[in-house]
């Protein structure tokens, strides 16, 4: 998908570049660029996964640096948050959402499990980034009548997830 998330892109927040491999039906490669995915920072990542070989992040070291080598990136190994299985406490889980979500339907959700945080809203497959980097929980795509979903809105973020041990289902 060459620009996903084009409302974010237009309005200068979330939206990312994925390119993804299908083999056999299955994702096997899977590539995020995401420009605007530190808020805090301004840094964006670029998430990397493979088939079998994990899931990584590239953050660049410092802001604004247009030589982008080896030497001026952070990597770091991808990891999905792990909650206690034996608990039954989901009032800290943190939801992603985008904009074409029935949000009343997400609140039901979200007050059924008990969660007291606000829902971070993220336009783009960068959710699967920040899923698989463990910043959050979980992705209810739960969309308003008339949305379609495609395969490219998808498929790069599925490896990326997946290969940092989060689950993908419908």
């Amino acid at each position: 998908d060459p620009i996903d998330g084009t409302r974010g892109f237009k309005e200068g927040l979330h939206f990312c570049l994925g390119l993804g491999l299908l083999e056999r039906g299955r994702p096997s490669l899977g590539f995020l660029a995401c420009p605007n995915d530190d808020e805090a920072t301004g840094r964006g990542r670029l998430f990397i996964a493979a088939k079998e070989y994990g899931s990584f992040a590239l953050t660049p070291l410092t802001l604004g640096d247009p030589d982008a080598t080896a030497g001026n990136l952070e990597e770091k190994r991808l990891s999905v948050r792990k909650g206690n299985p034996e608990s039954q406490d989901y009032s800290s889980t943190l939801l992603l959402e985008g904009p074409f979500t029935m949000h009343a339907l997400n609140r039901r959700v979200q007050s059924k499990l008990g969660s007291t945080k606000a829902p971070l809203r993220i336009d783009s497959m960068a959710k699967y980034g920040r899923l698989s980097a463990g910043e959050a929980d979980l992705v209810l795509r739960l969309h308003t009548p008339g949305y379609r979903e495609h395969i490219w809105d998808h498929l790069a973020g599925v490896i990326v997830l997946e290969e940092a041990g989060g689950v993908v289902t419908d």
